[in-house]
């Protein structure tokens, strides 16, 4: 028997029997990721964007098709149906910033604080062991641990790995301690990609840089080895290994 098939499948199966349902957007009626680890709000796994705009940028997510249902504006159903995956144009404009344009998309992995809905609980995600993506996306991204309030407390230095271009869908299958916090960060209140999976709040895909138009799609995620097994459209590369060295200087300092 291949050994590594043997190891990858014992990983699969302790990993599975804490983890989240694998997401792939190609399935009919795929509009949320279910985490299993969601709180009393039932409100975790649900698709979101965010952008610069707070801070004097210009970028904004472009949508194939608008989104919105009858519960909510902001509903990404309609694309997912539209694109199998979370699809549109990353529109980058730096504005007034003093750091690259960005914009993001993620989901919740706990969902909204019962007593205020601004503010999402974390969670541990631990058992997981990581998490894979399949993806496209014609600039590079970065995937990326959001823990919430934790985040200012880190100057947004969140753990995260790089994401290379990908004009046809890409699998990364991406262990927590592979997350790493960027080099120019050099404050003592650090956090490894472990420890940050023990404290999650959320999972994104973020893509940052010149200003411009790039097309993505996020078509599956599911926790570590999950997706080369449970889709066999989707193709397991090589381990992503973050390039923390090219990260922003604390001048370029992104807010998300």
């Amino acid at each position: 028997m291949n050994k590594k098939l043997t190891i990858a499948s014992a990983l699969l199966a302790a990993s599975a029997a804490f983890a989240f349902q694998t997401w792939i957007g190609a399935d009919e009626g795929s509009y949320r990721v279910l985490t299993e680890i969601g709180n009393s709000t039932d409100t975790e796994g649900y698709w979101f964007s965010y952008n610069d705009k707070n801070d004097g940028g210009e970028s904004e997510v472009v949508w194939p098709v608008t989104p919105g249902t009858t519960y909510s504006d902001d509903a990404l159903d309609p694309i997912i149906d539209e694109c199998k995956g979370v699809c549109g144009t990353a529109s980058l404009s730096k504005g007034t910033l003093t750091y690259p344009a960005f914009v993001g998309i993620g989901f919740n992995v706990v969902g909204e604080n019962a007593k205020d809905k601004t503010k999402s609980d974390p969670g541990d995600a631990t058992a997981w062991g990581g998490v894979c993506i399949t993806y496209t996306s014609d600039a590079k991204a970065q995937l990326e641990l959001g823990l919430g309030d934790f985040d200012t407390e880190i100057k947004y230095a969140n753990p995260y790995v790089d994401l290379a271009k990908a004009t046809s869908p890409m699998t990364k299958t991406i262990s927590w301690s592979q997350f790493k916090q960027p080099t120019w960060y050099t404050d003592k209140n650090k956090i490894s990609g472990d420890e940050a999976a023990a404290q999650l709040v959320a999972i994104k895909f973020k893509i940052q840089g010149a200003d411009g138009d790039y097309k993505f799609n996020i078509c599956a995620i599911g926790v570590l080895f999950t997706l080369s097994v449970v889709h066999p459209l989707l193709r397991l590369s090589s381990l992503a290994v973050p390039s923390a060295s090219l990260a922003l200087s604390p001048t370029q300092l992104q807010k998300s």
